[in-house]
């Protein structure tokens, strides 16, 4: 079970639901994600395809928006 999921099947408060999202678990997940990103995004453009590069620049540009989940009381 995912922990949304959980989330959901404890009925959490809002406040509880959002303390979880950013617990030292998921600030773990996030800060791994942010550093496997910039660590993609500094090789050299030969080093990988175009399709790569563009999900890549993607990524970086929408990651505020990525993960301002965390500061919502529940995902639809």
């Amino acid at each position: 079970m995912g922990r949304e999921e959980e989330y959901r099947r404890l009925g959490l408060p809002a406040d509880e639901i959002r303390k979880r999202r950013n617990d030292a678990y998921t600030n773990g997940v996030v800060e791994d994600l942010w550093k496997e990103l910039f660590g993609l995004l500094v090789l050299p453009e030969s080093e990988m395809s175009d399709l790569m590069q563009r999900a890549l620049n993607y990524l970086y540009s929408l990651w505020k928006q990525l993960f301002n989940y965390r500061k919502m009381e529940s995902i639809p």
